[in-house]
């Protein structure tokens, strides 16, 4: 179990993991205060359906509760509809993660590799990779498997926030919230903001003064297109592995 909470450390501190560094704003809680509605699920699942793979530059500001100043990275996300996601930091050091059906893959600055194969007992090593997928192609069916999900309307048809509430097991215990803003059209489903919220660390501290992780990415630069050789060999980890021992 240990092994299964240091990875998926490594994972939210390597780019999944705020500009808004206190969630507990009012539009926050109007959002969870409106389940979303069979209506509004149907309609939503008609525009958010995403085919296409996307390419997208980050910038994530990770609020740390421990920490006076945010943790900020800088990076590129890479998701394939058929393959998996690619989440790839460049800035202040390298680490790459790949997420996929069958497992997680690890790249570090070194360039090791670690491979941790997918458990089917609902690890975070199994829920992890189909969260994120879920998330980048708007499966809303997959989502609403693992959440409880939350809607508001907004004025310009074009945007939306959803949010999402763990309704149990393994994922609680890494995220409390997450909060997703975009924006949709008739072809496209873009997402410009991920928000995720982590459970509070109990501290010495009184309970009103504890606050919880919050990590915000902003997504910038996305781009649909079909994927290039050296985009879709990370999601083929023998080849990584070769081409990172080739590199050394």
């Amino acid at each position: 179990m240990k092994k299964k909470l240091t990875f998926i450390r490594v994972f939210l501190l390597s780019g999944i993991l705020s500009f808004f560094c206190n969630p507990a704003t009012a539009e926050n809680n109007l959002l969870f205060s409106q389940p979303i509605s069979e209506s509004a699920l149907y309609s939503l699942s008609q525009s958010f359906n995403q085919s296409q793979p996307l390419i997208a530059t980050f910038i994530q500001q990770r609020q740390l509760a421990i920490l006076k100043r945010p943790l900020i990275s800088r990076g590129k996300v890479i998701f394939s509809p058929e393959q998996g996601v690619v989440w790839q930091q460049m800035k202040p050091f390298s680490n790459t993660l790949i997420l996929q059906s069958h497992g997680l893959t690890q790249i570090d600055s070194q360039g090791q590799t670690t491979i941790m194969p997918m458990q089917t007992n609902g690890g975070l090593s199994e829920l992890m990779p189909k969260m994120m997928q879920a998330i980048f192609s708007g499966n809303l069916s997959q989502l609403q498997q693992e959440f409880q999900l939350f809607y508001v309307p907004s004025n310009d048809e074009k945007k939306w926030q959803l949010g999402m509430i763990p309704k149990q097991g393994v994922i609680s215990k890494a995220f409390t919230k997450i909060i997703i803003n975009g924006q949709s059209n008739e072809s496209t489903y873009v997402i410009e903001q991920l928000q995720l919220i982590s459970p509070v660390q109990q501290t010495n501290l009184s309970q009103e003064k504890q606050t919880p992780d919050v990590t915000t990415i902003i997504f910038s630069n996305q781009k649909y297109r079909s994927l290039t050789t050296d985009e879709l060999r990370y999601f083929q980890p023998q080849s990584i592995k070769q081409t990172t021992a080739n590199q050394r």
